[in-house]
C-alpha cells in the first residue's frame, strides 16, 4: 500500500533429486505429483530482497493487503490439484512475518479476499461447502464478509453476487 514493498506468490523451487529427474526425463511432466506447492513472498524495492512469509503443506492462491500495509490476507488450499479448490481457507499473516491465522475452516473455497478500507472487513468469494466428499451449493458465487475481529468462521454478511466490484471499481 505504500509503494515500498510488493507481495507475490512464487512456486517452490525444486530439489536436486527433481532437477535431476527433469534431466533424465526431459520436459515431461507427471499430472498431480509435479505440481509444486506457491508460496507468499514480499519484496522490499529498495533493498531489492525478498522475503519468504508462509510456509508448509499448502498452495497459496490469492492475497490482498491490509490498507495499513501490516497485514496481509490470502487464501490457499492443500495442493495445487484443482480439486482441492473446495477445501480452501482465508487466513492472515503479518507483512512482517510470523505464524499465519486461519479465519475460514476449509471446508469451502475461497477466492478473491478484499480488505475493506478501515481494514476491520474482509470479503471474499466462496461456492460450495464439502460435506461427505460432495460438494453442496456449486453455481453463483457467494461474498461472505467477515469482521476482522470475528470468530473463526464467523459470517457477518453473506450474499449472491453476480459481478462483485468495489468501491475502487476492482472486483
Amino acid at each position: 500500500p505504500d509503494g515500498k514493498q510488493i507481495a507475490f506468490l512464487a512456486p517452490d523451487a525444486p530439489t536436486e533429486e527433481e532437477e535431476k529427474e527433469k534431466k533424465e526425463r526431459g520436459d515431461a511432466r507427471v499430472v498431480d505429483r509435479d505440481d509444486k506447492m506457491t508460496h507468499l513472498h514480499v519484496i522490499d524495492l529498495e533493498t531489492r530482497k525478498a522475503r519468504r512469509l508462509t510456509r508448509g503443506r499448502f498452495h497459496v492462491t490469492g492475497l490482498t493487503w491490509s490498507p495499513d500495509g501490516k497485514r496481509i490476507a490470502f487464501s490457499h488450499q492443500p495442493t495445487p490439484i484443482a480439486n482441492d479448490m473446495f477445501r480452501a481457507t482465508l487466513s492472515e499473516v503479518s507483512a512482517s512475518g510470523g505464524r499465519p491465522q486461519a479465519l475460514t475452516d476449509g471446508r469451502g473455497d475461497v477466492a478473491s479476499p478484499t480488505w475493506s478500507s478501515d481494514g476491520r472487513w474482509i470479503a471474499f468469494l466462496s461456492r460450495g461447502v464439502r460435506r461427505g466428499g460432495q460438494v453442496e451449493g456449486q453455481g453463483d458465487d457467494t461474498v461472505t464478509v467477515r469482521a476482522g475481529d470475528a470468530k473463526e468462521g464467523a459470517k457477518v454478511w453473506k450474499g449472491q453476487c453476480g459481478a462483485c466490484h468495489g468501491a475502487n471499481g476492482q472486483g
